[in-house]
């Protein structure tokens, strides 16, 4: 047996079965499964020993693994892009803002009245978000928009991040944007089941999506929205270069 035909067999192998996954993380018994087909392929025409065994097995190994990492990230870097796209939208940065007071239109310029976070998020003193943001969408353009608390006897729920976390959006890269959203010290304390679940079914977030006459929506659904977070959850959470 030629070195070159070994070659060309291993890196084919190893070609086939990393695109079989689809670009998912696998589960040990699909990584081993890969492994194995890989490590039997190299060692059908040729008689080896068990030690050489375990050498070819090794070898398997280190060609599955970059090959699954690869398409995993891949694939988790494409999702998170889709998922930019929609925290980018003026629906989603006008409320994480980088300055302590919120943004208001599809131009994102400073909202009026002075408005100014405060301790838990939802304005100072008299000022209030609750003053104009009730329960749901007043009807007309550009009317104060307004979301229910399910927790709290559907009464009007309207804030931005509290100040010991808030997460601005404004202004982030894709990449940066990525890391904060998994730091758990500045994404609220969520790990990601929790992020998922919070992109998922918060009034907030969901109100974007049906943001009242006059405003624009972001560029997927909610339901695509979600789907995107999931998918890059899954495929291991990686962050765009």
């Amino acid at each position: 047996m030629k070195t070159p035909w070994l070659i060309t067999s291993i890196l084919a192998s190893a070609n086939r079965y990393g695109k079989a996954i689809n670009s998912r993380i696998p589960d040990i018994g699909q990584l081993w499964w890969m492994v194995r087909r890989i490590s039997n392929r190299m060692t059908r025409n040729i008689a080896v020993n068990t030690p050489n065994r375990v050498a070819w097995l090794i070898a398997a190994v280190t060609l599955v693994f970059p090959t699954v990492t690869t398409a995993a990230d891949d694939t988790a870097r494409a999702a998170f892009l889709d998922v930019y796209k929609v925290l980018s939208h003026p629906r989603c940065m006008n409320c994480h803002p980088i300055g302590d007071a919120p943004l208001q239109g599809d131009d994102s310029h400073p909202h009026a009245f002075r408005i100014r976070r405060g301790k838990d998020g939802k304005g100072v003193t008299s000022v209030r978000c609750s003053n104009c943001h009730q329960a749901g969408n007043q009807p007309g353009e550009h009317t104060p928009p307004g979301a229910a608390d399910p927790k709290a006897d559907d009464s009007p729920r309207w804030h931005w991040p509290p100040p010991r976390s808030p997460l601005p959006f404004e202004r982030r890269s894709p990449q940066e944007l990525c890391r904060q959203l998994l730091s758990q010290s500045k994404n609220g304390g969520l790990n990601r089941e929790q992020l998922l679940h919070h992109v998922e079914t918060d009034s907030l977030v969901r109100w974007g999506f049906q943001p009242g006459e006059g405003r624009s929506t972001p560029p997927l659904t909610h339901a695509e929205f979600v789907s995107r977070f999931r998918a890059w959850l899954d495929a291991g959470a990686s962050c765009p270069n």
